[in-house]
């Protein structure tokens, strides 16, 4: 790793409080670096947290072969590092908004309101009339000196707060460039020594990830058995899994966000037991059963009316009277409609709500077809070449390399699925070379 990679941030860590190069700057050994480190630390709960850490950074640093839990506690001290670095961030604009009132505050104070009358201008009043004058005029002088001493302290109070905590979100930063810098140090070396798709592409998606710099150099350089192309090719997917599982991130919380408004709906669907739930659905089933026995009873009174009173009769009193036949029919479709709708109190998932989820799912699906045709047509010219090998009888070893090239740069499943699939297509191929 070059020095220039030392730090990831250092131009933005040193515009906040004209932090010059050090010590920490230039090529160090395994041995001073982390003193190197500490005299880069100025705040003192930087330097306690650094102090807390230095064990397991030494432990990272130096291990030969890394475990998942060595790994997982990196990344849970990466992520607690940044969290921390971002709400000093927000703490220090906030400061800086507070000390941009200050100084407003002092520059209106500063500015004379009031003026003193002159001797001429008080010749005609009384000596005690001049004096209750000069009096007042003394009192408003001493209050605008208040207000302005009040405001020089207030704005000092604030500045003071304001470079605490720029200087504490320097070294934090500087933290976590520094724990930036060893995981990225460590993924560079364990992309060397993988051999499998789908660790490659986590290796490269961390370092993209965690800010590295020219990725597609550092694959290129890495001893790879792939070509230019191919390595081009694992640096796009990496990008666009970044894309799909960001976008997957955004999905689950807009589905969580939306599904927090109908909580206790849902919790009332699926609380219940079974037993529970089939009592609930034959009482249903029974009220309305009885409702409909209810309206077609009252139908036929009312039919019976007005046929003895000379009236037409109502088809619909033919559809009454058959109790078995087509009524009962029309009560189970009743009983099934009520049955199946919603309760009144039921909320509804909102359009914005629906269109917001829809478009994150049209998302992931694009994302996800764009990776399936870069795998197809990956897959695709390598199998070009196995089947143009044919002719010079180097199919096997061909073979071999393709299952080598397709589950290094995918997975192994893939790759038996790719050659399974051309080993199918060979004998046409072969009789139309």
């Amino acid at each position: 790793v070059s020095p220039g990679l030392d730090c990831l941030e250092a131009r933005e860590v040193r515009a906040l409080t004209s932090d010059k190069p050090g010590v920490a700057d230039v090529e160090i050994s395994d041995d001073n670096s982390f003193e190197a480190l500490m005299q880069r630390l100025k705040s003192r709960a930087a330097r306690q947290e650094a102090e807390r850490v230095r064990h397991d950074l030494m432990a990272y640093k130096s291990a030969s072969a890394l475990d998942t839990a060595t790994e997982g506690q990196m990344e849970k001290l990466l992520q607690d590092t940044e969290r921390h670095a971002d709400k000093l961030k927000r703490l220090s604009e906030e400061l800086h908004d507070e000390a941009a009132d200050a100084e407003r505050t002092l520059e209106r104070v500063n500015v004379p309101t009031t003026k003193n009358a002159a001797d001429a201008q008080l010749q005609h009043l009384s000596p005690f009339e001049r004096s209750q004058i000069r009096i007042q005029e003394d009192k408003r002088e001493e209050e605008l000196q208040n207000q302005r001493e009040k405001a020089q302290a207030n704005y000092a109070k604030a500045q003071r707060r304001l470079q605490t905590e720029l200087v504490e979100l320097r070294d934090w930063n500087v933290l976590l460039s520094e724990y930036k810098r060893l995981r990225l140090e460590r993924l560079h070396d364990t992309l060397q020594r993988v051999n499998d798709g789908r660790r490659l592409r986590a290796c490269v998606r961390e370092m993209i990830r965690h800010g590295g710099e020219r990725v597609l150099q550092r694959v290129e350089t890495s001893p790879l058995p792939l070509e230019p192309w191919m390595r081009e090719v694992l640096v796009n997917t990496c990008h666009l899994e970044i894309r799909a599982q960001d976008a997957e991130a955004r999905l689950a919380a807009l589905q969580k966000q939306t599904l927090s408004t109908v909580h206790q709906e849902i919790q009332d669907l699926v609380s219940p037991s079974k037993q529970e739930r089939f009592d609930r659905l034959c009482a249903r089933t029974w009220d309305s059963l009885q409702d409909w026995r209810q309206e077609n009873t009252s139908l036929a009174m009312t039919s019976q009316t007005l046929s003895m009173s000379g009236g037409l009769a109502d088809t619909s009193l033919t559809r009454a009277s058959d109790g078995d036949g087509s009524g009962a029919s029309s009560a189970m479709g009743l009983t099934g409609s009520k049955v199946s709708a919603i309760p009144p109190g039921r909320r509804a998932v909102s359009e914005a709500d629906a269109a917001a989820i829809h478009a994150a799912e049209s998302e992931i699906d694009a994302l996800r077809r764009l990776l399936e045709d870069m795998r197809q047509n990956a897959a695709a010219v390598i199998c070009d070449r196995i089947r143009r090998s044919e002719k010079a009888g180097a199919r096997d070893a061909m073979l071999e390399w393709g299952r080598e090239t397709l589950t290094l740069m995918f997975s192994q499943e893939f790759a038996k699925m790719v050659l399974k699939e051309l080993n199918k297509t060979t004998p046409h191929s072969m009789l139309t070379s």
